[in-house]
């Protein structure tokens, strides 16, 4: 850490409950667990693995090499390539809101500490939601339904819980994660061993609001719990079609009642919020909903491509700031509890969108690493595009390729080697990858949207549109990855020169998509490709209604009205 940084956080910390001043106390007090069987420090410092409890004993863990390494480290203010978020926030010279100081408030005596006194356990992916912004790890539901790929194994044995048994008195408080932990008999198996212990660890519970019944009821009699409730949007429509499987009326119901019990208890709720493209226009709305409950929101960042604000071209980014701006006149002064979250938000996205900004923001927020090359180490699928569409292919494709045919990912990382290799022209290296992809899984959708998108490349139309079509089957009514195969669809049908179909495609991604300019310029584009110039230069112009600054827009009819009085013939340009 840099010497004045060292010196400008010092002095705002209190160390008199500590023997030694470290960077940050995260090893020296606490224990994440993953669904991999992964134990990290925190669930920031994904990239260094302590330990996997399916190969090793849990005090083996917590008194081990790697988490002693880390400790040195971080007393000498050295992050050790473990912990690349909090050095970021560091760098950035701001400490309000730095992750590292949530373990200030832990007495620390020692250098060499006996036991943890916080764990978090994510340890199963048991989730009866499939959200459009998650994936199979986190999700039971979505790895078996919309990935098509085998459970994940169970790596917490009876030996872990009974390592973990004398662990527990020690501990000052304990998180649990999902998945959706109330559906997860690993988490019950902890509430049931604290007890019989005759102990009270304040307990929090990070949930999706979908289980009230007398089994959550029994914990909640027995322990102080607090929660935070994900909500990613403010009407039934929006929730339902973001939190697939969700009632939002079952959803509001269970949020009231867990506020009705934080309240009788004396224990806190909060709202977390995943901002994106689906619902940045209810995020206004979620934050009156927690003023009128009085809770906060916290808000995730998601990285996910074709869901994330931060994916988008920065003029598009900003035409929906400044239409979050002009709500924010409507409610802003109602807002109490949350008026720095809203402001914070709006700052954040407005400096992303600067495009020397951005390749930077997301390379900090997404360092994929593969550490010592253990294949125990964490590797984030959505990280790796993040990764692409900062124009960082050579790393994205060299982490996805060392990854063995057993980790839990490898499904989505062949998509991924297949996108990259596509994009780089070489099509025989992607339709090994698609080929293989296809076979991990009985419900391949991800795989046969790419390989529509390599046929169309291949110029092998017909094949690209079954692929589409057989994507489009396995798409749940209303599902967001239908879009995918609409664009796909769109294009093919477009370069086959049918001019029904394309139309078809066009009008029904416009149902299911939010209207915008890329949405406009999209459609542009392909009716130029069937020779509809009238309804081309419509469509850029509709566009540059919703923004004037909109560039592709701009670049659109300034094609048409150099170019189709020349004799450019159409199917010459794809948008991808």
């Amino acid at each position: 850490m840099d010497p004045a940084i060292r010196t400008a956080y010092d002095s705002q910390r209190n160390f008199s409950k500590k023997a030694f001043r470290s960077a940050c106390y995260a090893p020296f007090t606490s224990l994440y667990f993953t669904s991999l069987g992964d134990v990290l420090a925190c669930c920031k410092s994904e990239s260094y693995s302590l330990g996997n409890v399916a190969t090793q004993r849990l005090p083996e863990i917590w008194n081990g090499p790697r988490i002693k390494a880390l400790r040195d480290g971080l007393k000498d203010y050295r992050f050790e390539g473990a912990c690349e978020f909090c050095e970021a926030q560091f760098a950035g010279g701001t400490f309000e809101n730095v992750f590292a100081a949530q373990f200030e408030e832990y007495a620390v005596p020692s250098g060499d500490p006996e036991w943890p006194q916080v764990i978090e356990f994510a340890g199963s992916n048991n989730c009866n939601f499939e959200c459009i912004m998650c994936d199979g790890l986190l999700s039971s539901s979505i790895r078996a339904h919309r990935e098509g790929l085998p459970p994940l194994p169970r790596v917490y044995s009876d030996q872990f819980f009974e390592d973990l048994r004398p662990f527990l008195p020690h501990l000052k408080y304990a998180k649990f994660l999902g998945g959706e932990p109330f559906l997860a008999q690993e988490c019950f198996r902890i509430w049931d061993m604290i007890l019989e212990a005759g102990l009270e660890i304040p307990c929090h519970v990070t949930t999706n609001a979908s289980q009230y019944n007398p089994k959550v009821e029994r914990v909640l009699e027995a322990l102080p719990v607090s929660f935070t409730i994900s909500m990613d949007g403010a009407t039934k429509e929006t929730v339902e079609k973001i939190r697939v499987n969700c009632d939002f009326d079952e959803f509001m119901t269970n949020v009231h009642r867990f506020r009705d019990y934080t309240r009788k208890r004396g224990t806190w709720l909060g709202l977390a919020h995943c901002l994106m493209r689906p619902n940045w226009h209810e995020f206004g709305d979620v934050l009156l909903f927690a003023e009128n409950i009085g809770c906060s929101v916290f808000v995730n960042t998601v990285l996910t491509p074709r869901h994330s604000l931060y994916t988008l071209p920065p003029d598009e980014l900003n035409s929906i700031i400044d239409d979050m701006e002009l709500q924010g006149k409507s409610f802003k002064h109602k807002l109490h509890i949350n008026r720095e979250v809203w402001e914070n938000q709006i700052q954040l996205l407005r400096s992303s969108a600067k495009e020397h900004q951005l390749a930077g923001l997301t390379q900090i927020k997404t360092a994929v690493r593969i550490a010592d090359g253990s294949s125990n180490s964490r590797y984030s699928i959505d990280e790796a595009w993040a990764l692409v569409n900062a124009g960082n292919l050579d790393q994205a494709l060299a982490d996805a390729l060392v990854l063995e045919p057993s980790h839990p990912v490898y499904y989505q990382s062949r998509i991924l080697c297949a996108h990259i290799f596509r994009q780089q022209g070489n099509l025989e290296a992607a339709e090994s990858h698609l080929e293989r992809a296809t076979q991990l899984s009985r419900k391949p959708l991800d795989a046969l949207i790419e390989r529509a998108w390599l046929r169309l490349a291949q110029g092998r139309f017909d094949e690209g549109i079954a692929d589409a079509l057989h994507a489009r089957q396995l798409c749940k009514e209303n599902e967001l990855p239908e879009i995918g195969a609409c664009r796909i669809l769109g294009h093919l049908y477009a370069r086959s020169g049918d001019e029904a179909h394309t139309i078809v495609e066009l009008d029904r991604l416009l149902e299911l998509s939010v209207d915008g300019p890329e949405l406009r310029v999209h459609r542009g584009w392909l009716f130029w490709q069937l020779g509809l110039f009238e309804r081309s230069a419509l469509e850029g112009m509709i566009a540059l209604s919703m923004d004037p600054n909109y560039g592709d827009a701009v670049e659109l009819l300034n094609f048409l009205q150099e170019e189709a009085a020349s004799g450019v013939k159409p199917g010459t340009v794809q948008v991808d």
